[in-house]
Protein backbone atom coordinates (compact mmCIF):
# COMPACT_ATOMS: atom_id res chain seq x y z
CA UNK A 1 0.00 0.00 0.00
CA UNK A 2 2.99 2.17 0.76
CA UNK A 3 5.02 1.89 -2.29
CA UNK A 4 1.98 2.54 -4.33
CA UNK A 5 0.70 5.33 -2.53
CA UNK A 6 4.07 6.94 -2.93
CA UNK A 7 4.44 5.75 -7.36
CA UNK A 8 0.28 8.00 -7.16
CA UNK A 9 1.50 10.93 -5.24
CA UNK A 10 4.70 10.87 -7.23
CA UNK A 11 2.87 11.25 -10.95
CA UNK A 12 0.37 13.33 -9.53
CA UNK A 13 2.81 15.98 -8.51
CA UNK A 14 4.73 15.68 -11.93
CA UNK A 15 1.29 16.00 -13.77
CA UNK A 16 0.01 18.70 -11.96
CA UNK A 17 3.56 20.41 -11.60
CA UNK A 18 4.20 20.87 -15.18
CA UNK A 19 1.16 21.48 -16.33
CA UNK A 20 0.84 24.47 -18.74
CA UNK A 21 4.25 24.81 -18.50
CA UNK A 22 6.22 25.41 -22.19
CA UNK A 23 8.71 22.30 -22.20
CA UNK A 24 11.93 24.47 -23.07
CA UNK A 25 11.18 27.25 -20.72
CA UNK A 26 13.00 27.60 -17.81
CA UNK A 27 10.15 27.67 -15.64
CA UNK A 28 9.63 24.40 -16.23
CA UNK A 29 13.55 23.40 -15.78
CA UNK A 30 12.85 24.61 -12.61
CA UNK A 31 9.12 22.97 -11.98
CA UNK A 32 10.65 19.70 -13.22
CA UNK A 33 14.07 19.78 -10.83
CA UNK A 34 12.11 20.90 -7.85
CA UNK A 35 9.83 17.96 -9.03
CA UNK A 36 12.13 15.31 -9.17
CA UNK A 37 13.88 16.61 -5.21
CA UNK A 38 10.42 16.25 -3.63
CA UNK A 39 10.32 13.07 -5.68
CA UNK A 40 13.87 11.93 -4.45
CA UNK A 41 12.68 12.54 -1.06
CA UNK A 42 9.46 10.38 -0.82
CA UNK A 43 11.45 7.32 -2.41
CA UNK A 44 14.02 8.16 0.27
CA UNK A 45 11.31 8.04 2.83
CA UNK A 46 10.11 5.05 1.35
CA UNK A 47 12.99 3.22 1.18
CA UNK A 48 13.97 3.59 5.02
CA UNK A 49 10.40 2.54 6.05
CA UNK A 50 10.18 -0.11 3.99
CA UNK A 51 13.75 -0.97 4.80
CA UNK A 52 15.74 -4.25 3.16
CA UNK A 53 15.04 -4.98 -0.33
CA UNK A 54 13.77 -1.40 -0.82
CA UNK A 55 17.34 0.20 0.60
CA UNK A 56 19.01 -2.09 -2.06
CA UNK A 57 16.60 -1.22 -4.70
CA UNK A 58 17.38 2.59 -3.73
CA UNK A 59 21.34 2.01 -3.75
CA UNK A 60 20.93 0.16 -7.13
CA UNK A 61 18.64 3.72 -8.26
CA UNK A 62 21.72 5.77 -7.39
CA UNK A 63 24.18 4.38 -8.99
CA UNK A 64 22.55 4.92 -12.37
CA UNK A 65 23.46 8.85 -12.76
CA UNK A 66 23.92 9.04 -16.30
CA UNK A 67 19.83 7.85 -16.90
CA UNK A 68 18.05 8.93 -13.50
CA UNK A 69 17.99 12.95 -13.36
CA UNK A 70 20.96 13.47 -10.16
CA UNK A 71 18.13 15.09 -7.80
CA UNK A 72 17.34 11.83 -7.18
CA UNK A 73 20.55 9.76 -7.51
CA UNK A 74 22.02 11.94 -5.02
CA UNK A 75 19.25 12.37 -2.59
CA UNK A 76 19.14 8.10 -2.94
CA UNK A 77 23.28 7.77 -2.88
CA UNK A 78 22.71 7.69 1.21
CA UNK A 79 21.45 4.63 1.34
CA UNK A 80 24.96 3.44 0.37
CA UNK A 81 25.93 4.42 3.63
CA UNK A 82 23.66 4.85 6.10
CA UNK A 83 21.55 1.69 6.26
CA UNK A 84 19.24 1.73 9.14
CA UNK A 85 20.03 -0.31 12.36
CA UNK A 86 17.62 -3.33 13.00
CA UNK A 87 16.36 -3.40 16.44
CA UNK A 88 17.64 -5.97 19.08
CA UNK A 89 14.27 -7.71 19.16
CA UNK A 90 14.14 -8.38 15.20
CA UNK A 91 17.81 -9.98 15.61
CA UNK A 92 16.67 -11.47 18.12
CA UNK A 93 13.86 -13.42 16.33
CA UNK A 94 16.05 -13.73 13.29
CA UNK A 95 18.44 -16.36 15.52
CA UNK A 96 15.55 -17.95 17.21
CA UNK A 97 14.41 -18.48 13.47
CA UNK A 98 17.20 -19.55 12.41
CA UNK A 99 18.96 -21.52 14.67
CA UNK A 100 15.87 -22.75 16.53
CA UNK A 101 17.40 -21.14 20.25
CA UNK A 102 17.70 -18.17 22.19
CA UNK A 103 20.09 -15.11 21.48
CA UNK A 104 21.72 -16.03 25.07
CA UNK A 105 21.95 -20.31 24.22
CA UNK A 106 23.97 -19.86 20.80
CA UNK A 107 26.50 -17.38 21.91
CA UNK A 108 28.32 -16.61 25.42
CA UNK A 109 28.32 -13.47 24.62
CA UNK A 110 26.38 -10.64 21.96
CA UNK A 111 27.10 -7.06 21.64
CA UNK A 112 23.49 -5.59 20.66
CA UNK A 113 25.38 -2.90 18.86
CA UNK A 114 26.34 -4.11 15.56
CA UNK A 115 29.58 -3.39 14.12
CA UNK A 116 28.04 -2.59 10.80
CA UNK A 117 25.26 -2.28 8.94
CA UNK A 118 23.68 -3.47 5.36
CA UNK A 119 20.71 -2.98 3.13
CA UNK A 120 19.76 -6.57 4.07
CA UNK A 121 22.18 -7.69 7.21
CA UNK A 122 24.00 -6.33 9.73
CA UNK A 123 27.11 -7.36 11.82
CA UNK A 124 27.57 -8.32 15.09
CA UNK A 125 30.07 -9.25 17.69
CA UNK A 126 29.71 -11.93 19.43
CA UNK A 127 31.59 -15.52 21.08
CA UNK A 128 30.04 -18.99 20.69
Amino acid sequence: VRTLQTVVVVAADYKMSLRGLEHKSLEYKEALSACHQRSADRLLELCRRQAGVYIKAGQHISSLRPVIPPEITETLACLCDDAPQSELHHVRRIVREELGMELEEAFESFEPEPIGCASLAQDHRAKL
